[in-house]
């Protein structure tokens, strides 16, 4: 599968199925899928995790916030935009394949991240396998620490992401409730993004 074809359903192959309706239409930009909620975030703790988070143009801690996330591609590439209240970012996921199998590839800035999709009716599990900053695989003491996944409710899509750094605890966490929304505002471009690390 290749073209056109969604990045997770490449990742995925006949497991893609199993997903629920509204996650793949989130994962599906034909060629751009946007959707709005809200989110709750929590910020870094330890002070340097602060500085680090607050360099790296990650949301900060609030209740409620607006949430708005697009999709769209590039090529082979998926690129997500994410708006909590104004604070935008985003990463570029693509699909690789491993001695392990097909596996989900997220950049974020300098970081690149290799995760292993879980999909079942439920939603998804991402379970991160190795990071990497400039192209060096890092070691697991100095390894960005990721945890995702994704769920579906009432036909509305939920999420969970935490990022943290060994010794010094979460960078940001945060979770929220989308629902699929018209064409939307028109996001800044990639260009115009600052990208976190």
């Amino acid at each position: 599968m290749t073209g056109h074809t969604p990045v997770y359903q490449r990742v995925l192959g006949e497991d893609w199925l199993r997903l629920p309706e509204v996650t793949r239409q989130l994962h599906s930009p034909a060629p751009v899928s946007v959707f709005e909620g809200t989110a709750d975030i929590e910020g870094a703790e330890h002070p340097l995790a602060t500085l680090i988070a607050g360099r790296a143009g990650l949301p900060q801690s609030g209740a409620g916030v607006p949430a708005l996330i697009r999709v769209s591609m590039d090529g082979d590439t998926e690129i997500i935009t994410r708006d909590y209240g104004g604070t935008v970012f985003e990463t570029r996921q693509s699909a690789v394949s491993t001695p392990r199998g097909m596996r989900l590839r997220e950049q974020v800035g300098s970081v690149v991240f290799t995760l292993r999709l879980e999909a079942g009716p439920h939603g998804l599990d991402f379970h991160q396998e190795s990071a990497t900053v400039m192209g060096v695989p890092l070691p697991g003491f100095l390894r960005p620490i990721l945890h995702a996944r994704e769920r579906a409710d009432a036909g509305a899509h939920l999420f969970e992401v935490e990022v943290a750094l060994p010794g010094l605890g979460r960078l940001v966490r945060y979770r929220g409730r989308l629902r699929p929304s018209g064409p939307g505002p028109v996001l800044p471009r990639s260009d115009e993004v600052k990208s976190p690390v």
